[in-house]
């Protein structure tokens, strides 16, 4: 390691860059392609009251292709946000963010597309419950016919048999 305090900024650089990734860095364009947020007071990246308390932990292992072991330190965290976050996010709401940001607009969209799809199912389940229930009326209405039917053809067999005479043919 070259510089321990230039390695802790590095990881604690690229994890405040992943966090605001993950929630709200975002170009915006109007229909005419024109950038609707050009400067830093319409492209949201984090500050420092956005962020947690990062604390940088280094495991050494040299890079054995470099002459001096030297490995870049501040790409890899900015990745492992996104997944922490999108993760978060799947736990705490049930529907799972695929697109970056996942900032509180687009969440809010999601939300209600998975409580309109919810609806939907829950509309074709109570379909489904209520033909379910109209097959088991008409089943039982089948069923408690037969079972009179064969009620009548057993007395009148046992009548048959009493007086013995043959039994009707159909």
């Amino acid at each position: 390691m070259l510089s321990d305090g230039s390695a802790d900024a590095g990881c604690e650089g690229g994890a405040a860059q992943g966090v605001g990734w993950a929630l709200n860095e975002e170009y915006i364009y109007n229909d005419d392609g024109q950038l609707e947020n050009p400067g830093f007071l319409d492209y949201r990246i984090p500050v420092a009251s956005d962020l947690p308390m990062i604390d940088a932990v280094m495991v050494e292992v040299a890079n054995p292709t470099h002459p001096f072991g030297v490995r870049g330190v501040g790409e890899v965290p900015i990745v492992p946000p996104m997944a922490a976050i999108g993760n978060a996010i799947a736990e705490a709401t049930g529907v799972r963010m695929t697109d970056l940001p996942m900032s509180p607009p687009k969440l809010s969209a999601a939300l209600d597309a998975a409580n309109a799809a919810h609806d939907r199912l829950h509309e074709g389940y109570l379909r489904q419950e209520n033909e379910a229930r109209k097959l088991r009326a008409s089943l039982d209405d089948a069923q408690h016919g037969l079972a009179g039917e064969r009620a009548a053809a057993t007395l009148r067999v046992q009548e048959a048999v009493r007086r013995r005479r043959p039994l009707p043919s159909h």
